[in-house]
């Protein structure tokens, strides 16, 4: 009798282990996974608020309005240099490598999360693109339309940091 039980206890614990492990590594995964794309998008927001800073600078005292006058933009009695030759892009390497896995990987609502603050990542991208855009066209008015774009990656950029704020704050 004890060999028939041994037996039984060691064909469930034989069978189950694995499966708990395979578990447990999945969850850990995840948490890895999670970890890593709150880091990056950590990142991400803060290169996006220090080109805002940049953009956004007063540049009234500097020898830039009379090489660049086109290309300066005057708002709120500032002169901002909205016109200067630049691309603007956001590193995200592990969201755009993994993206399949993370999907498989992570809950629904966090991929959901992470999902919608990428796509913001990328209206701002697009967004500044157009800025820049509107300095190298001649169709309608250079400044207000850079203004208009201007003003959009303003609230792109703080949906944006509003979102991770939150998100961080839940997971505290």
């Amino acid at each position: 009798m004890d060999k028939i039980v041994t037996a039984v206890l060691g064909a469930i614990f034989g069978f189950t282990l694995p499966y708990l492990a395979s578990i447990w590594e999945r969850v850990r995964r995840a948490q890895r996974m999670i970890s890593a794309l709150d880091h990056e998008l950590s990142e991400a927001v803060a290169d996006i608020e220090a080109k805002m800073a940049w953009v956004g600078r007063d540049v009234s005292n500097q020898p830039l309005i009379e090489v660049d006058q086109d290309r300066i933009v005057k708002r709120n009695g500032q002169l901002l240099y909205l016109g200067e030759r630049e691309e603007f892009t956001v590193f995200r390497e592990y969201w755009r490598e993994r993206y399949t896995e993370i999907a498989e990987v992570i809950p629904e609502k966090d991929f959901s999360e992470f999902y919608g603050m990428h796509r913001l990542i990328d209206r701002f991208e697009q967004k500044y693109h157009d800025m820049k855009f509107t300095f190298e066209t001649s169709l309608g008015r250079k400044d207000v339309m850079a203004l208009a774009c201007f003003d959009d990656l303003g609230k792109i950029s703080e949906d944006l940091k509003s979102r991770l704020t939150s998100r961080s704050s839940r997971r505290s």
